[in-house]
């Protein structure tokens, strides 16, 4: 069964349910008062009674009197053709009480009538000279027995129950609209999701709602530009994979041409110029092959206590001939930064390996690199880690613009209006080291050198319990 037949029902349900309800609290709340007001009615009539047996008893001055003759003077109750009081008269209604009553002395022992066990009796004082002398008795209706009264409690009661009829047809016609009303936008996102999943991943959901329905509007649509800015990266990223697979493969293929056609001769300087271009278009397959399994998580990281400080320095020793060969200086500060962290040393050495190509390919040649190890507390948004080791790498200019800095970690991204782009790699150096940093549970940002390069701040845990 379709939804918006569902909450049709479950409303006309719900108000039927609560009309029935209200017809019977009100049936009996009727009931119960009605029958109040008669016995309330029979009192008033047996009141003037008791006053006129209080006027004779003053007179006779006991109830020695007292009988049905004189009882019935007193009432003026009248009689039918049998000569028996006739209690269902016209005249009864207005005048007499219509039911029998009995006369009691001050310690309500009956004179006249008699006091039935099984009935709850209603008793008037009869007071004569201001005090009570004796009492008179009628038994209270359980149901209300006059025609009057019962055709009244029936038309009363009949109303009600039409009342109630026409209040549930009334909220069956407005559960219709109602119902619409709620499915109504339901559709609308229903609808949406069917043009994702199809492709269409520009639909968007008109979320001007402020309940459940908007805050469902606003995820489908969040989800539509988040699978539309994946949809654009997927394409992006093959086209740029295709573009920097091709350079490599087009001066491989040229060179073998020229060979082929005698244009070169295949000498060692032939044999060493492509061998360069394999190795570059092997590096270039290594980096995408790496980021991808730190995408996916496939990546096998072995920690263990690396000694931070140490790692740096014995990595420059071993790359001093890099920076000699670009004419770059080197600045080390290690002494405030001394400690130990969880660190997987090989992934740690590609890191620092790919930071200094970075500056290599960019900084112009006789410029600087300043390396500074030191610790810091963390900050209060980070609650896992109570001390940071803090890698400060600045090189010297050219800089970058403001808008590349946030996207200097993107694959593939290169600042070509910035930085040099005709000794740039493939832009995936700092890609891939931010997912090394992040697999450590570090931090890394980017920001301008105050040396007017390029800035990376690296913040990586410090192994509890080490100096």
């Amino acid at each position: 069964m379709r939804l918006k037949y569902q909450l049709f029902l479950t409303l006309l349900a719900a108000s039927a349910l609560l009309i029935a309800l209200m017809y019977a609290i009100s049936s009996w709340t009727f009931s119960r008062g009605f029958l109040e007001y008669v016995n309330k009615n029979e009192a008033d009539r047996l009141q003037s009674v008791a006053d006129q047996v209080a006027v004779r008893y003053a007179e006779e001055g006991n109830w020695l009197w007292v009988n049905k003759q004189s009882v019935r003077r007193l009432t003026g109750a009248p009689r039918d053709r049998r000569g028996s009081e006739n209690a269902q008269s016209p005249k009864s209604r207005r005048g007499p009480p219509r039911r029998h009553f009995i006369i009691a002395d001050a310690s309500r022992k009956p004179v006249f009538g008699e006091i039935k066990a099984d009935r709850t009796m209603q008793w008037l004082p009869i007071s004569s000279d201001d005090e009570v002398v004796g009492f008179l008795a009628a038994p209270k209706l359980e149901r209300v027995d006059g025609s009057f009264d019962r055709v009244f409690e029936s038309k009363q009661r009949k109303t009600f129950g039409l009342t109630a009829l026409a209040m549930i047809l009334l909220s069956g016609l407005l559960s219709v609209p109602l119902a619409g009303r709620i499915v109504k936008p339901l559709l609308k996102v229903n609808k949406a999701v069917g043009e994702i999943s199809s492709g269409n991943y520009a639909h968007r959901v008109a979320a001007n709602r402020r309940d459940e329905i908007g805050d469902l509007a606003a995820n489908i649509n969040s989800l539509g530009h988040t699978l539309e800015q994946n949809r654009d990266a997927r394409q992006r990223w093959i086209a740029e994979i295709s573009h920097e697979l091709r350079t490599p493969l087009a001066v491989l293929r040229g060179e073998i041409e020229a060979v082929q056609d005698g244009v070169r001769t295949m000498d060692k300087t032939a044999l060493a110029s492509l061998h360069t271009e394999v190795l570059s278009l092997g590096r270039l397959i290594d980096d995408l092959h790496t980021l991808s399994l730190s995408d996916v998580g496939a990546i096998n990281y072995q920690f263990e206590p690396v000694n931070l400080a140490e790692s740096l320095n014995l990595f420059f020793a071993s790359h001093n001939d890099t920076l000699s060969e670009h004419a770059i200086s080197l600045n080390l500060d290690l002494a405030s930064g001394d400690g130990q962290f969880l660190a997987d040393a090989q992934r740690m050495e590609q890191l620092f390996s790919n930071l200094l190509q970075n500056t290599c390919r960019y900084t112009d040649e006789g410029g600087s690199l300043y390396v500074c190890l030191s610790q810091s507390n963390a900050t209060e948004s980070d609650t896992s880690h109570s001390r940071l080791h803090v890698i400060d790498w600045y090189d010297s200019s050219p800089g970058v613009e403001d808008v590349a800095l946030s996207k200097l970690f993107d694959p593939l991204y290169r600042t070509e209006m910035s930085r040099n782009r005709e000794f740039g790699g493939a832009g995936l150096g700092l890609a891939i080291v931010k997912r090394i940093v992040e697999a450590h549970q570090g931090n890394i940002s980017a920001s301008h050198s105050s040396v007017g390069g390029l800035h990376i701040r690296i913040e990586l845990p410090v192994l509890e319990g080490s100096v």
